[in-house]
């Protein structure tokens, strides 16, 4: 990624890394395609890595900031592992083993292994919104 993309990303997001909420330094940020490398296909590749052209709604649509290892396990380990199981199991990653999908279930449903419908819904593969669904749903649970 160029240096100036990756300015723009940490000003977007504000350093913000997205698991703890926490805005950190840029050393301490890596910057994550919310689709797992290994669901791109040729066009999300094209797509994902054209990074000059994209605008800031589509830095917010297809990245987030994670954590860097600081002596403990990195966020972006813990989902590269999540997604790695998924792409070879068919189920689908639990971040902190809370077992909650905003969309779909515990199950991959694409037929196609690199059907990025697949991934909407997972904690993994966009934790704001994930997070955002998770505490609406305790909220209105009463």
């Amino acid at each position: 990624m160029p240096q100036s993309f990756v300015k723009r990303v940490l000003n977007i997001f504000d350093s913000r890394d997205v698991v703890e909420n926490t805005r950190r330094v840029a050393n301490q940020l890596t910057i994550d395609h919310k689709l797992p490398m290994i669901r791109w296909n040729d066009e999300s590749s094209a797509r994902l890595t054209a990074y000059s052209e994209m605008d800031d709604s589509d830095i917010r649509e297809h990245f987030q900031l994670l954590k860097k290892s600081n002596g403990s396990v990195s966020h972006n380990l813990l989902k590269s592992r999540a997604c790695e199981r998924c792409y070879q199991t068919g189920r689908r990653g639990q971040p902190f083993g809370i077992a909650y999908f905003y969309s779909g279930g515990a199950k991959w449903q694409p037929s196609d292994k690199k059907d990025p419908t697949g991934c909407i819904g997972c904690g993994w593969y966009d934790f704001a919104l994930w997070r955002d669904h998770l505490n609406s749903l305790i909220k209105h649970s009463g």
